[in-house]
């Protein structure tokens, strides 16, 4: 576990002090983001399906995939409810952080099987959200949504990943080397990214903090009980996968999103930053324990 936490943290914090010494204004900062989003986390995310998801076997992938969508949507009408209809509230309580904070995690303690089952995790996550949000925001409705995935990179390289997979297409070695090297950065080029993003927080939003709990208590409910009724204990790799994926703070996506259809960025912003933080102080050292454990 100490291993975990020092490989999970030293990033985090080199990320912290460059954003202090160097203060990176925004535009910077999205830059960074998306370096990881177009070059990196694409190859990680087919090396991990190409690879390894015949050793999970498919339906395992699919389940992970089915768990995901209906984890989004039974989310739907509780935040509703809870949060009053407000959509900044309701796109953070559904629309978790599906890949850029799980998969550093899950490939420090679990490696690429994990990354495979993440993959087929954002599949789900990010098709319902990309639906929903738009319709929530009465915006353009689901066309906007299906135009939002047509530009995510991280769906292409999931789709080709398993059809090559299946069809045990042969990569040649000149191609799959410069793949594997691009995708081993993504991890810690993303803690590190993170860790940059921390370094402008100044004080906690109150907002952040509901987001947290509600993610927290509900989220977590909703995937135990999923868990529960598609794999019965919390042993396997799929079920800890799941875990974590429920325990996830909102998607920075969301930020982009809320920009897009003119709700309150700056209220976003904030909810994902704090949100983001407590999860990443508070949650995921409960969770490495937990993991330990199981």
């Amino acid at each position: 576990m100490l291993e975990a936490l020092v490989n999970f943290y030293a990033p985090l914090l080199i990320g912290i002090l460059y954003g202090k010494t160097f203060s990176p204004n925004e535009k910077v900062r999205r830059e960074f983001s998306r370096l990881i989003l177009y070059i990196f986390l694409p190859p990680l995310l087919f090396n991990s399906i190409y690879k390894r998801s015949t050793n999970l076997g498919f339906s395992s992938l699919f389940v992970v995939t089915l768990i995901a969508v209906l984890l989004v949507v039974t989310l739907l009408p509780i935040s509703h409810l809870v949060f009053g209809g407000a959509p900044e509230f309701i796109m953070t309580s559904i629309y978790a952080n599906a890949g850029y904070l799980p998969i550093p995690i899950a490939a420090l303690i679990w490696g690429n099987d994990a990354i495979s089952l993440i993959g087929f995790y954002i599949l789900g996550a990010n098709i319902m959200s990309n639906i929903i949000i738009p319709i929530i925001s009465a915006k353009n409705g689901i066309r906007a949504g299906l135009e939002r995935l047509k530009k995510y990179p991280p769906i292409y390289a999931i789709m080709l990943g398993l059809t090559l997979g299946v069809t045990s297409f042969k990569i040649p070695v000149i191609i799959q080397n410069p793949i594997d090297i691009l995708g081993s950065i993504a991890p810690t080029l993303a803690l590190t990214v993170l860790g940059i993003e921390a370094s402008t927080m100044k004080n906690l939003d109150k907002d952040g903090i509901k987001i947290y709990i509600f993610r927290q208590l509900m989220s977590i409910a909703i995937g135990l009980l999923l868990i529960y009724v598609f794999f019965k204990d919390l042993s396997s790799l799929p079920s800890k996968v799941i875990l974590l994926e429920a325990a996830m703070p909102p998607a920075v996506t969301n930020l982009i999103l809320a920009h897009e259809y003119n709700l309150d960025a700056p209220k976003v912003a904030r909810i994902v930053l704090t949100a983001t933080f407590l999860t990443t102080v508070i949650t995921i050292p409960l969770l490495l324990f937990l993991f330990t454990l199981l």
